[in-house]
């Protein structure tokens, strides 16, 4: 029965975007000997080929993809939904962490502001209030911002579509149109 539902709702689910700009979110990263920098995550947007100019927001570092693995098996390239391996010359393993994003090279900026359109559960046990501190997941990374809405004072539960601002506490890479998760502070 699992396996049906499975099926059924990726049948429903909208297509990947491959001709989007390369964005891989990094879940892992790890340095093997003789080998260097490698970096996980499942490709969100885009193709990526062995040879490939690469830029890892929002930290601001260049490389190339060196070579490429899926489930421990060499690839030549990636089609978005694929889990990747990714070996980055030339880029040190402590440079980069858990929620940055493997890019194109000028399709993503570091920020620390973003313009988004929220919608609160119904089922959520409070409403969100103007200056609020909230935890934001984005991508596979999670960080801390100043909740800013730009039309009224709160948001309720069930409420849609609520322009509002995150000011980050760090610098992140959001892709335009890019889902997320608020979660309260506490």
């Amino acid at each position: 029965t699992l396996k049906k539902a499975l099926a059924e709702a990726i049948q429903s689910a909208p297509p990947r975007k491959e001709q989007a700009p390369l964005r891989l979110p990094v879940d892992r990263v790890f340095s093997l000997p003789g080998v260097g920098t490698v970096v996980t995550g499942t490709l969100a947007a885009g193709t990526l080929r062995v040879g490939d100019p690469v830029a890892l927001e929002p930290q601001g570092l260049a490389s190339k993809a060196r070579t490429l693995q899926n489930h421990s098996h060499k690839i030549e390239s990636a089609l978005p939904g694929m889990r990747l391996a990714v070996n980055l010359p030339g880029i040190e393993v402590e440079a980069i962490e858990r929620g940055a994003v493997v890019s194109a090279p000028g399709s993503l900026s570091a920020t620390t502001l973003a313009d988004v359109q929220l919608s609160l559960l119904a089922t959520a046990p409070r409403a969100l209030e103007h200056r609020e501190r909230v935890r934001v997941h984005l991508g596979t990374g999670e960080t801390l911002a100043r909740l800013h809405l730009l039309e009224r004072e709160a948001i309720a539960p069930g409420d849609t579509e609520v322009p509002a601002q995150l000011l980050f506490e760090s610098s992140v890479a959001p892709a335009r149109g890019e889902r997320l998760v608020l979660r309260t502070y506490s």
